[in-house]
């Protein structure tokens, strides 16, 4: 099925799990954001699962490739309403949406093979290393490259169909 993140043309209740892989990170407005969680929250049943993978702001990595403040900037292989995003604002957009049993953490890890741009590309060795060595740190959590989400629809009988 193909079609419109934020209006799934699914019924309500429909589903148990909704997973969003590298997807709201291309979101780049915060209504946009609570829109599409709004959307998964409707089609979830109560008690359904939500996760959610992207980029995180908390990342030095990801600051030094993504964000256009840093020098290392790239936009080699990055679309024009990609952002990287918070904890705290993935938190509130979350509840916003109306989940609850919330947890929003970093990830590390995960290296690559390829990435789009000279610079990135003699970097990719130490970016690789890096992963490695955050991945088993207690910073995972803090400073790791993505966040990774997870929350719940409330079931009971005070759960609201937003």
């Amino acid at each position: 099925m193909v079609g419109d993140i934020s209006c799934l043309g699914l019924a309500d209740r429909a589903l148990d799990i909704v997973v969003f892989s590298g997807v709201l990170h291309h979101c780049d407005r915060r209504d946009q954001r609570v829109s599409i969680l709004r959307e998964a929250r409707r089609v979830l049943r109560p008690g359904g699962a939500l996760f959610a993978f992207d980029p995180s702001a908390h990342s030095p990595s990801m600051w030094l490739y993504r964000d256009p403040a840093s020098p290392l900037h790239s936009t080699k292989g990055k679309t024009d309403n990609e952002v990287l995003l918070r904890r705290d604002e993935l938190t509130t957009e979350l509840h916003e949406a109306g989940f609850g049993d919330i947890a929003v953490r970093g990830a590390a890890g995960i290296t690559f093979r390829y990435v789009e741009g000279r610079l990135a590309r003699l970097l990719l060795p130490f970016y690789n290393l890096y992963e490695r060595a955050l991945r088993w740190s207690p910073l995972e959590d803090r400073l790791g490259t993505f966040l990774v989400s997870s929350a719940r629809r409330p079931a009971g009988a005070g759960d609201r169909t937003a």
